[in-house]
């Protein structure tokens, strides 16, 4: 995504951002194309992380960098690259934890815990990304995801990346979506990925749980019981879901 060095990186302006994620993978996305057409050799990121040189503190420790996690992962699965392998280290501002010294775990760890969501265990989960309907923000991502053994949708993904920092003033500004959903969807399971601010580094949760390791050594906690079990409900006469998402926050809808 750029060097941990580079004066001009910024949160928004680099990692949450779909404009800039998707101009850094697109080498990695036209190269997988390219080979898709002589060899079903898989496409892997055999190293890859935020920011090169460890990360930066303030960009590659904090909430941001969760969503910019997600966002990375899903599209770079979207675009038929099979496998990313993260760099981690014990010091590392990017490292999804700390497993030395004071233990810790960081904001990317709850990036991983929402794609792993989303994704699943069925075999051959299908992801695409979603474009969503007069709709330029480079600041909003989407992605459906279903089971290619049954070939109908499971998951919908959407990130709403508009910085809000918990030092802000004022209410947190949210967005509100409405998706049309196959015939036969009665509704959605909810499971968000949240924090006090896009600057945090510690307070993130994913579907109310927490995997600090200061509450249980990494084991997930429920720190908000609603939030594990948020649902909302297809619209009447009109197979649309409506779910609002705030500003700096995640969601991934598991339909049912």
């Amino acid at each position: 995504m750029g060097s941990s060095t580079n004066p001009t990186v910024t949160l928004q302006g680099t990692l949450m951002n779909h404009s800039s994620i998707m101009h850094s993978l697109a080498a990695h996305v036209t190269l997988a194309a390219e080979l898709r057409n002589y060899t079903t050799v898989p496409y892997v990121l055999g190293e890859t992380n935020s920011l090169s040189g460890g990360g930066a503190s303030g960009l590659s420790n904090v909430f941001g960098s969760a969503l910019w996690v997600v966002d990375y992962s899903l599209y770079a699965a979207s675009q038929g690259i099979l496998r990313a392998h993260f760099h981690q280290s014990t010091t590392s501002p990017y490292a999804a934890w700390t497993p030395n010294g004071t233990l810790t775990t960081n904001p990317p760890y709850y990036g991983n815990v929402m794609v792993n969501a989303a994704i699943g265990d069925a075999p051959g989960t299908v992801i695409a990304s979603l474009e969503l309907q007069d709709n330029e923000d480079p600041l909003i991502s989407a992605y459906i995801l279903h089971n290619s053994d049954r070939r109908q949708l499971s998951r919908v993904v959407i990130l709403n990346m508009h910085e809000w920092d918990s030092t802000t003033a004022g209410a947190r500004p949210l967005l509100t979506f409405a998706l049309t959903v196959p015939a036969g969807v009665r509704g959605a399971h909810i499971e968000r990925l949240s924090a006090a601010g896009a600057d945090v580094t510690t307070g993130v949760t994913y579907a109310g749980m927490s995997y600090d390791y200061d509450l249980r050594q990494g084991k997930p906690v429920v720190v908000d019981e609603a939030a594990t079990t948020e649902k909302v409900m297809v619209e009447r006469h009109t197979s649309t879901l409506i779910v609002d998402i705030q500003d700096t926050e995640g969601v991934v809808l598991h339909l049912f």
